[in-house]
Formats: structure tokens, C-alpha cells, sequence
């Protein structure tokens, strides 16, 4: 599960679904990589990390070991 992402997705009062539409995903497609069964592509860590104002590494710390 990435934590730092569902934490920050909380803390804004977004649902899975209004942060997927936002980035142009299908809900189904980004629940199974918020919880960690698939992993986002760059491009896609990319647009939620713009959606939430916040860079990739911090978004994704686990992956970018910052």
C-alpha cells in the first residue's frame, strides 16, 4: 500500500474516485495500485503527484528511497 499517497489523498478529502477521475484513470485501475497490487508508471505517479501539489519522491518515498 503506498501510505504517503493515501494519506495525502485523505488529508485533501478526496475519494479513490474523484483523485482517478482527475488524473484521467478508471477508479478500479487506481485502487489496485493505491493498494499496492500494481504499480503506477511514472507518467502516472507523475499527474497524482501534480494533482496534489506534492513531488513524486515525497508522494512515493518507498519507491524513490529519498
Amino acid at each position: 500500500m503506498h501510505k504517503t499517497l493515501l494519506g495525502e489523498r485523505k488529508e485533501r478529502k478526496l475519494t479513490q474516485d474523484q483523485l482517478a477521475k482527475a488524473v484521467g484513470m478508471k477508479t478500479s485501475y487506481y485502487a489496485r495500485r493505491e493498494r499496492g497490487e500494481q504499480q503506477f508508471d511514472l507518467n502516472e505517479a507523475k499527474q497524482i503527484a501534480d494533482e496534489l501539489s506534492i513531488s513524486v519522491a515525497d508522494l512515493f518515498p518507498e519507491i524513490f528511497l529519498v
